[in-house]
């Protein structure tokens, strides 16, 4: 189908970066992997659903594959009925788990930590700590 094979395609980019990601890093080790957003957030309340071990916060990247495979079974309008996903988070959700998918495998992490606070909130309280520690 024609989303399978944007899949597919998604698959291929995210792979492609690998290399990019490894020279920018120098191939240090990634001792954790932390997620942000509203797919991460959406992922997680699925799991919540759907996995009796839920860990709130902490997404494992075994679950993580089995959810994509099963999310990505399920048409767009699917994901709106029988999962009750909003329609502008059903069609990202798929090419965002493969998205984090593929970079946990990358980084060789076994979970996804969670901490439900956006990208800006994170960023002011780091300026906040950092600020703190000079007086």
């Amino acid at each position: 189908s024609d989303e399978s094979a944007f899949f597919a395609r998604v698959r291929e980019y995210v792979q492609t970066r690998h290399t990019r990601i490894q020279n920018r890093s120098k191939k240090k080790e990634i001792d954790f992997c932390v997620a942000t957003g509203g797919s991460i957030e959406t992922l997680d309340e699925l799991h919540r659903q759907f996995y009796p071990k839920h860990v709130p916060k902490r997404l494992p990247v075994n679950d993580l594959g089995a959810m994509l495979e099963d999310l990505s079974r399920l048409s767009i309008v699917d994901r709106v009925k029988i999962l009750n996903l909003p329609a502008d988070r059903a069609d990202v959700i798929v090419p965002a788990s493969i998205l984090l998918d593929e970079f946990a495998a990358f980084a060789g992490v076994d979970e996804i930590y969670i901490p439900h606070c956006g990208l800006q909130d994170g960023l002011l309280l780091d300026l906040v700590s950092k600020s703190l520690k000079r007086y």
